[in-house]
């Protein structure tokens, strides 16, 4: 902890492996499906994919000290996306869709349930076969619940709790779900081949 990694070491990537789009669809309909504008999104006829994506929403964060402590009390817990929506829906609407911006790990969680009900996969499962096969991504993965383990040298990932630097390195790749939280291992040459594809239009149906 605290060396230098070199670009094939391993370590937890979160939202830094997020993939842009511009993809804009009613999510009126899935809203509903999971219930969470009874819950939380009043105004969920109003919000897109796209907001999704680019944080204009106004989807509540569901990452919150309080769940920090309840990830840290037991690190080892499988995670369910449900979860997540409830911590979120227990809150006001954080502005009116489009409106302003602020970020929310709730927006990627929503994203992984539009991936799971466009395809019928796991949003896992696409990232495999849509960007980390493809682009031959040797030394990226995406553990499933249960898989806490690391192989090779690896970065540690901390996290800030009541005053102290927590190890949160080998917390279950279900917290956090499709928002990262240590869900994708990579390396930063895989990471920037990556970045690369995704500037270069590698990515994307022309």
């Amino acid at each position: 902890a605290g060396s230098p990694r070199h670009a094939s070491a391993s370590w937890g990537a979160a939202s830094a492996a997020c993939p842009p789009a511009s993809t804009i669809l009613p999510l009126s309909i899935m809203m509903a499906c999971w219930n969470l504008s009874a819950r939380s999104a009043r105004a969920s006829d109003q919000i897109t994919v796209r907001m999704l994506l680019n944080h204009t929403s106004g989807i509540p964060e569901w990452s919150t000290e309080a769940a920090d402590a309840e990830v840290a009390s037991d690190p080892a817990k499988v995670w369910d996306v449900e979860e997540f929506l409830d911590l979120a829906a227990a809150q006001e609407p954080t502005f009116a869709p489009g409106e302003e911006h602020a970020y929310s790990n709730t927006n990627y969680n929503l994203l992984g349930l539009v991936i799971e009900e466009a395809t019928g996969r796991s949003w896992r499962e696409e990232v495999r076969q849509r960007i980390i096969q493809p682009l031959g991504l040797e030394n990226t993965s995406l553990p499933e619940p249960g898989e806490t383990s690391i192989a090779g040298v690896h970065a540690r990932g901390y996290q800030p709790l009541d005053g102290q630097l927590l190890d949160f390195t080998e917390v279950d790749p279900s917290m956090a779900g499709a928002a990262g939280g240590g869900a994708l291992v990579t390396t930063a040459s895989d990471l920037a081949r990556f970045l690369n594809a995704v500037l270069a239009g590698e990515l994307f149906q022309k």
